[in-house]
């Protein structure tokens, strides 16, 4: 490894921060339809990712980062588990919406099939390749060092400050506050970084998490979008919260510690 390669692989993480949250600034001040610019955005964290892999560790590590997109394989539990968690979200906040006297009832948008597939699939699409950089590249470095805890909150807080650029004039979230975004965002980061340390790194589980919990906004009809960043903040960050309870800073279920335990265990010669 040369000097170049070596000074990028001690510093990709920061670099990786350092350039995505200021190319996602710029990109909103581009002179495209404002329709367009978070689909832009969203590919800012996965070229990071690659362009870093590639500058670091060449073909190789650019195929590794890639191969995680299709590693699907985990137990059908924690597919269940992620939809089940993602869909009560949604319906915690209807039912929270629902007692603040904001809607009367709870609506479910009404689409053919057709149209539930083709938004779920462009879904998984965007949070795939936010995924691939957030999830695939930068929180395993992350991990290397630093607890489960900690290094979801990180991302969750960065994370949240790139998103701060969807909120200004003229982006689709600048009549919502801020403020319960970035919170939303880090109650997320906590509950994708579980999912992510106890399925062995699984960013199809981590990608479908994100997907699934703004797929079921179908669940959310007649609450307004600001109503609805205060309600998601809310839920994201009582799930976070019961998830810590329950798993402690490294976000391990309880048969996964016993398992590592075992492991790190030298055996007598």
């Amino acid at each position: 490894m040369n000097i170049f390669s070596s000074f990028f692989e001690r510093y990709s993480l920061f670099l990786f921060f350092a350039l995505t949250i200021p190319i996602t600034f710029a990109i909103a001040f581009l002179p495209f339809p404002a329709d367009i610019l978070p689909f832009l955005m969203v590919l800012v964290p996965s070229v990071m990712a690659i362009v870093l892999a590639g500058v670091t560790g060449g073909r190789k590590s650019i195929g590794a980062l890639l191969k995680k997109l299709v590693q699907w394989r985990v137990s059908f539990k924690w597919y269940a588990i992620t939809l089940a968690v993602a869909l009560a979200v949604r319906l915690s906040m209807s039912l929270l919406a629902l007692a603040l006297g904001w809607i009367q009832s709870i609506q479910i948008r009404r689409w053919t099939p057709v149209q539930f597939m083709a938004f779920f699939v462009m879904l998984y699409i965007a949070a795939a390749l936010e995924e691939l950089g957030w999830r695939g590249f930068a929180l395993p470095k992350l991990l290397v060092r630093r607890s489960a805890l900690f290094s979801g909150l990180l991302v969750g807080v960065l994370w949240g400050t790139v998103h701060l650029a969807l909120h200004l004039p003229g982006m689709i979230l600048s009549a919502s506050p801020w403020p319960a975004t970035v919170i939303g965002l880090i109650g997320l980061s906590l509950v994708i970084t579980w999912l992510f340390v106890n399925t062995e790194g699984s960013l199809v589980i981590a990608s479908l998490y994100h997907a699934a919990q703004s797929f079921f906004v179908i669940v959310n009809d007649g609450i307004t979008g600001p109503q609805q960043s205060w309600l998601q903040a809310i839920a994201s960050v009582v799930v976070a919260l019961g998830v810590i309870v329950l798993t402690g800073p490294d976000l391990r279920r309880g048969h996964a510690k016993r398992l590592e335990a075992r492991t790190e265990t030298p055996t007598s010669p």
